[in-house]
């Protein structure tokens, strides 16, 4: 039998001998009075032996009637009591069984000690938590489990709480028999025996190993994800579905200038504009209903309110999670301050390069141009000139042989060649001396229709030659302009000469003027094969000619280029276009009263037009 059911039999028979003891006086007495009655008899019966008398009452005091009569009391008083106690005896028996069987069976480890502390009992969920038998560890002292990792101060405490009767509850760190160490968290409880002396100590304890490993991961867990919230530069913080604040990190203090203290349980609209604070709380609560991920990023237009006032461009990632509390929405708020200044800095920078890239380009160009242009310039200034010599040289030869009419002939051709000539050198005359500042502008009204048409009067042989068709209605437009006449008739002249240049035989050339606002706009529109759309914006600069004029047309390219600077010294703007019936048009817009102190403008270039109507 084991130990601890061999402790209950004692206390059973403490009990029987507890029992007994209440019946022992009155068995005493019954037994004296037994003796007395048959100490009487025997004294009765030997003085009526010896007188020689005879009696009948020997049956009263016969040994055997004395112990028939005297049979219920021994059932009441000593068998009776003796069947009670064997039955509770037995009941006890039964009870330890199934209460052993049980302390086995139990998953938590149950160590019992007497009351010095040494073992006495364990169960197998001891044996499979310490790698210990049980034969191992009766009569030690759970000692043996220390691992010294436990403090001591923990075992005094342990063993005045239990030597006082209150029952003690803690973890220890043990030692298995393998030297591995293990949690256990036990609750010791002292049993007391009738007499309230402590007999025994009873551990249930559990390994809680698994579970103090895993709460040290979440720690570990818990304490890298705050140690990467709190050095996030990313600033990141958490509302509930009523819009309160419930987690903010330093990068959301440092960036909208609040302590936390300000923060958490007020409305995320604090952080955001007024005039969106309703409409976000909308936002707010679709959101909630949606649970879906989203980024909101607006190139700079999205902005946080700072605690001072300021607004901080900012872009926001929102995700959500599921707490204790219920359903969070994460915001994770980046300061794109920076960003912005430096995307702006760097189209700055592109800008500039760009810039300068094309400033580059512009000077190669200028520099292929002028090469071009001077080799075209030689040429003709060559032509004419050569003109002039060869007439010259025939008619000196032939002067005597010849015809008057032949040698009038001459002379056509000479004049002719002096005036191309003459055109040459006033060209390169004037360019010098707009690019020099030197021209000098009269400004005085007058009816720009009649300068057009004394212009057009000019033109009379030429158009004739080429069977043009000019239409032109001087009635369009009759006020008087503020300009220089002389220069604008010089504009005319050279719009008029590029657009004869370039028409076909038999062509139409149409002037129109429009007045537009304050302004003036006067457009002459050829049915030449229209301009190459890369020339548009060039075909005014200086040095540029026009592959038209290369590839025979005629022309030095100075004639748009001084008509450019004439427009601006009027304060106006002048462009080309190609129409959408075929064709180019050359457009200028002058104010019609002119501001003495308005900067002079820089030159419309128009891009090709598909759409514009003549």
């Amino acid at each position: 039998m084991k130990f601890a059911e061999a402790s209950k039999l004692k206390k059973f028979k403490r009990l029987f001998l507890d029992y007994w003891g209440q019946y022992k006086s009155i068995a005493r007495l019954f037994i004296i009075i037994l003796l007395v009655i048959f100490l009487c008899e025997v004294v009765i019966m030997v003085l009526l032996h010896a007188f020689g008398i005879s009696s009948h009452w020997g049956i009263f005091l016969d040994p055997v009637s004395l112990a028939l009569m005297s049979t219920p009391l021994l059932y009441l008083f000593v068998i009776e009591p003796m069947q009670n106690i064997i039955a509770q005896l037995r009941q006890t028996q039964t009870k330890l069984k199934i209460e052993s069987a049980t302390m086995e069976a139990a998953d938590n480890i149950v160590v019992i000690t007497d009351e010095r502390g040494n073992i006495v009992q364990v169960n197998k969920a001891f044996t499979y938590a310490t790698g210990y038998e049980q034969k191992e560890v009766i009569g030690k002292n759970p000692r043996i489990l220390q691992s010294g990792k436990t403090d001591q101060k923990l075992y005094v405490d342990l063993w005045m709480t239990i030597t006082s009767g209150q029952t003690w509850r803690g973890v220890f760190i043990n030692k298995r028999k393998d030297e591995t160490l293990y949690h256990e968290e036990a609750t010791i409880t002292p049993v007391k025996d009738d007499y309230d002396e402590i007999k025994f100590f009873i551990k249930v304890a559990q390994d809680i190993t698994k579970r103090i490993e895993t709460e040290n991961a979440l720690k570990r867990s818990e304490n890298k994800t705050r140690t990467l919230l709190q050095a996030s530069p990313i600033g990141i913080l958490a509302i509930d579905k009523e819009g309160n604040i419930v987690f903010t990190n330093p990068a959301i203090e440092k960036m909208f200038g609040y302590q936390e203290n300000e923060l958490i349980n007020n409305k995320i609209e604090m952080l955001l504009l007024e005039k969106l604070h309703s409409k976000h709380v909308g936002h707010r609560e679709k959101y909630f209903l949606k649970l879906e991920q989203k980024f909101l990023h607006s190139e700079g237009n999205l902005h946080g309110k700072c605690k001072d006032g300021t607004l901080m461009p900012v872009e926001i990632g929102v995700s959500w999670a599921e707490t204790e509390a219920g359903m969070i929405a994460v915001a994770f708020v980046t300061d794109i301050t920076q960003r912005i200044e430096a995307m702006e800095e760097l189209k700055l920078t592109h800008d500039q390069l760009v810039l300068e890239s094309h400033r580059t380009g512009m000077a190669e160009a200028a520099n292929i141009a002028k090469i071009e242009f001077l080799a075209n310039m030689s040429h003709e200034l060559r032509t004419p000139l050569h003109s002039i010599l060869s007439f010259a040289n025939f008619g000196t030869k032939k002067i005597n042989t010849t015809t008057p009419e032949k040698l009038l002939g001459y002379f056509e051709k000479i004049t002719l060649s002096g005036k191309t000539l003459q055109e040459l050198v006033d060209n390169l005359f004037d360019l010098s001396m707009f690019e020099t500042k030197s021209t000098e502008f009269e400004f005085a009204p007058a009816r720009l229709d009649e300068l057009i048409t004394s212009v057009l009067e000019k033109f009379d042989d030429e158009i004739k030659r080429q069977s043009l068709s000019i239409n032109f209605n001087p009635e369009e437009f009759t006020e008087e302009v503020t300009l220089d006449s002389e220069k604008i008739k010089r504009l005319i002249r050279n719009l008029l000469t590029n657009a004869i240049r370039y028409s076909p035989e038999k062509g139409t050339i149409d002037i129109k003027m429009s007045k537009i606002e304050e302004s003036v706009m006067v457009s002459v529109h050829d049915q030449s094969d229209g301009i190459p759309p890369e020339e548009l914006e060039t075909i005014f600069d200086m040095f540029v000619q026009s592959s038209k004029t290369k590839s025979g047309a005629g022309g030095t390219g100075l004639g748009l280029t001084i008509c450019r600077n004439i427009v601006a010294e009027h304060n106006g703007l002048i462009w080309a276009e190609n129409a959408k019936n075929g064709g180019a048009i050359f457009q200028f817009k002058i104010p019609i009263v002119q501001q003495p102190t308005k900067e002079i403008p820089q030159t419309a270039h128009a891009v090709q037009s598909g759409d514009l109507e003549t």
